[in-house]
């Protein structure tokens, strides 16, 4: 008797791992890019583009479009402006500029992690539609008045459908 208990027991776990395991890849399906690009000595010169080159051969599929930033603690502003500048297949460019609050008014950062790094995903475009099949071209600039940011680690984008 106690031997059909273990065997339900081993089973149950089993089925619970396989369903978890299930669960949990197929929440990040919907993710059709992300790169994230580390920032040399922390130090983000307004010179220095960040390159994304994104494959698309979906046009039927709206996507939301993510701008992801990690800065320290040491970052000594509130927030933080980008250029963001995409080139079409066909030649045709489209720019933005984007303004994210990084911290509250007290200094307090809105990012998530531990110690001196805070971490942040910001949707900037949605529902939006690749018209052509072909590579996208993103170039994401800083566009504060320094020419030089120190405390920025890592800049990336993030593409999921909707």
């Amino acid at each position: 008797m106690k031997r059909i208990k273990t065997k339900h027991a081993i089973k149950v776990v089993i089925i619970t791992f396989l369903l978890s395991l299930f669960f949990f890849t197929s929440c990040d399906t919907q993710t059709i890019y992300d790169e994230t690009l580390t920032i040399p000595d922390e130090s983000w010169a307004s010179t220095m583009p960040a390159f994304f080159d994104v494959e698309v051969d979906d046009t039927l599929t709206y996507n939301t479009l993510f701008l992801k930033i990690s800065n320290t603690v040491n970052y000594k502003y509130q927030n933080i402006y980008f250029f963001v500048t995409l080139m079409f297949p066909n030649g045709q460019i489209a720019r933005d500029t984007i303004n994210i609050d990084l911290a509250n008014s007290y200094g307090e950062w809105y990012g998530k992690g531990m110690g001196r790094t805070k971490t942040m995903q910001i949707p900037y475009r949605k529902n939006f539609l690749f018209p052509y099949t072909g590579t996208y071209k993103f170039y994401i600039e800083q566009a504060m008045r320094d020419d030089t940011l120190k405390g920025i680690k890592a800049i990336g984008l993030k593409i999921a459908n909707e």
